[in-house]
């Protein structure tokens, strides 16, 4: 059977993650705010179907860090996997989003990838490849959930650096300023 994802938010990274896990043998479905986002996505391969797989193994939120919190959120509801983000804001989003119920299934993470490029046309299956990937769950969170987590981002080529939200986010700030 093959393992299901979701991913929402279909720009660079969030098409990367799409693309890198159906490399992968996984079935991808796609949900963006901008439906031409969607199509390009679809049309491209990316995504095998539009919208959120209530049954996916994992869901991947992937959209600016100011709809991350709600995305997963509504993810925790509306599924019944493991939810992870990619932003690069931990200790807030893992705070906010943690106590959704059921807890435990949410994993923070965020891979160190990118491109002087944007959106789902720049989306390339081995953006990860070499890059580190911060893994940032929650005290809560399951460890069957942080191990899928870790092990997803080690198949699509990145080295998973485990830390806690606001190690992350003390990192990220002295590397960014």
């Amino acid at each position: 059977m093959k393992r299901r994802a979701n991913v929402v938010g279909l720009g660079l990274i969030g098409g990367s993650v799409a693309a890198a896990l159906r490399v992968a043998g996984w079935q991808v479905a796609g949900k963006d705010e901008q439906p031409e986002r969607e199509s390009e996505a679809r049309s491209r391969g990316l995504i095998d179907t539009i919208g959120i797989d209530a049954d996916a193994d994992v869901s991947f939120v992937a959209t600016p860090v100011s709809k991350t919190i709600e995305a997963a959120r509504q993810l925790l509801q509306a599924t019944s996997g493991v939810v992870t983000d990619v932003g690069s804001v931990k200790a807030t989003v893992v705070r906010e989003v943690s106590p959704v119920l059921p807890p435990g299934r949410f994993v923070g993470s965020h891979p160190m990838a990118g491109s002087e490029q944007a959106g789902v046309g720049a989306a390339r299956a081995d953006l990860f490849e070499g890059a580190r990937c911060a893994g940032t769950p929650a005290p809560d969170a399951l460890p069957e959930g942080v191990d899928a987590v870790a092990s997803l981002w080690r198949a699509v080529g990145a080295e998973v650096v485990r830390m806690s939200p606001e190690s992350h986010d003390a990192w990220v700030a002295l590397a960014s300023h």
